[in-house]
């Protein structure tokens, strides 16, 4: 079986699509293969993902949610998708999901995905770090959604772990997260009726609640941008962690809740700052 590294989009969000497919593309080795879940792209879209390397698969093909996604929005039901990946990518394992609007910036954070997800049933990244900016707001959304998803009992034990993030994860094709993970989200979304956040609550329940090996990682492997926005090396043409571990590439960037075509002041390691946007390339 064939390691796989997904992402998916509509025509709306092809070009921010762009930047996860060419840098999986440039950060792959063989045998590993990007995929790309086709949500509404055009035919001339297809045929230029295609062209760049890439297989486009119709996330339609999907009988357990195929009714589901057809009302839902773009965002939603790509959310409702994820746990039924290796429905739709038989012959692959293990799975990497990326978000559209993330995009790999360093190989070791995709090698180290696939290669941990062989020895574990899920691999994510924690949505904490030392630089990020948690606001008690945020934390509160957290326990909130949780509650609501999971229970009172159950949401607050998961509101007191490390929060991890859904936009990117790996998982072999036959770990029993998918079938824990589609049950769960299937039942919130028929108390709640809505895919987002819970998809990531769900997750949560999945890697600290529900028995499975799971490995979590530094939030490198999945940077969140709307937490603290990266520091910028012009020395070496990288995105890095800001504060005290500036000289620290970031293995992912996940533009979450930023501007994706804006360009931001970013601190510069050495002093000063430098107007950038986040997007692939960064340079």
């Amino acid at each position: 079986m064939n390691p796989v590294i997904v992402s998916g989009a509509d025509a709306k969000y092809y070009d921010l699509l762009l930047g996860a497919v060419m840098s999986a593309l440039r950060m792959r080795s063989d045998p590993q293969e990007v995929v790309v879940l086709d949500f509404g792209l055009t035919s001339a879209k297809r045929a230029h993902v295609t062209s760049l390397g890439a297989r486009v698969v119709d996330p339609n093909d999907v009988a357990e949610v195929r009714p589901i996604i057809k009302g839902l929005r773009v965002a939603e039901a790509a959310l409702m998708v994820r746990p039924f990946l290796p429905q739709l990518l038989p012959g692959c394992s293990p799975i990497m999901w990326l978000d559209s609007d993330a995009w790999i910036q360093r190989k070791w954070a995709l090698d180290g995905y696939l290669s941990a997800a062989m020895n574990a049933d899920v691999v994510v990244a924690k949505e904490r770090h030392a630089q990020y900016q948690l606001r008690p707001r945020l934390l509160f959304w957290e326990w909130r959604h949780l509650v609501k998803a999971c229970g009172l009992v159950t949401g607050t034990a998961l509101a007191l772990k490390e929060h991890v993030n859904a936009g990117v994860f790996a998982a072999r094709a036959d770990s029993p997260l998918w079938p824990i993970w589609q049950r769960t989200l299937m039942q919130i979304f028929e108390k709640t009726g809505k895919a987002a956040p819970y998809d990531q609550m769900a997750l949560n329940y999945c890697v600290y609640g529900a028995g499975l090996e799971s490995i979590v990682l530094d939030a490198r492997f999945n940077w969140i941008c709307k937490r603290r926005v990266p520091t910028w090396d012009a020395g070496t043409l990288a995105l890095n962690v800001p504060g005290s571990d500036a000289r620290k590439a970031i293995g992912i960037i996940h533009l979450a809740g930023v501007g994706k075509d804006d360009e931001l002041p970013l601190p510069r390691v050495g002093g000063g700052t430098e107007r950038l946007t986040l997007r692939f390339p960064a340079m």
